[in-house]
């Protein structure tokens, strides 16, 4: 349940960065062109925090009993829109992705209509999958010990805190050349 709760959150800021892409990605960086910049240094430090969370021992983010609590389902979803809405590839995605399926010469609202559409599906193909992936986490998740569990934990934490080191490095790095 928690995997799915999380699987919302994330499409829930997948609708975010699909609105964005729909209305306007083009003009918000014409207003603001260091935009991508901040939502992608906000985005890795985000991803660094979570490191920490998940961090063995924090007490935050290790999930050790069989029921989650109410207000942990809160974090989750939180924690999956944030992510998503920090994604600025996730954007850039869209703004690349869908319009090549949209036929050439529709301008307007019918190509953001139809854009929205075939984003929608996209989305519900993606939540389906994501569902079907926590599903098999929450089975696999049985099948391994607790000293597994810590063990894994601190191999994700080390692996997310690199993986947001080097989304602000990337970045500042694009910066600076």
């Amino acid at each position: 349940m928690a995997g799915i709760v999380s699987t919302i959150g994330i499409n829930f800021g997948s609708v975010v960065a699909i609105l964005i892409a729909a209305f306007g990605l083009s003009y918000l960086l014409e207003l603001y062109p260091n935009a991508l910049l901040i939502i992608q240094i906000v985005g890795g430090v985000f991803v660094m925090f979570l490191a920490i969370q998940i961090w063995p021992g924090r007490g935050s983010g290790r999930i050790e009993d069989e029921c989650v609590a109410e207000e942990n389902y809160c974090t989750l979803f939180r924690n999956g829109f944030v992510t998503s809405v920090l994604n600025p590839k996730d954007i850039l995605f869209y703004t690349a992705f869908i319009p090549t399926f949209i036929p050439d010469g529709i301008s307007g609202k019918s190509y953001q209509t139809k854009f929205l559409m075939l984003a929608v599906l996209y989305i519900l193909i993606g939540f389906i999958t994501k569902s079907v992936f926590a599903i098999f986490a929450g089975y696999a998740r049985g099948v391994i010990n607790s000293g597994k569990t810590i063990v894994l934990n601190y191999i994700s934490s080390l692996i997310l805190l690199f993986l947001g080191i080097y989304l602000v490095a990337k970045t500042l790095g694009q910066q600076i050349v």
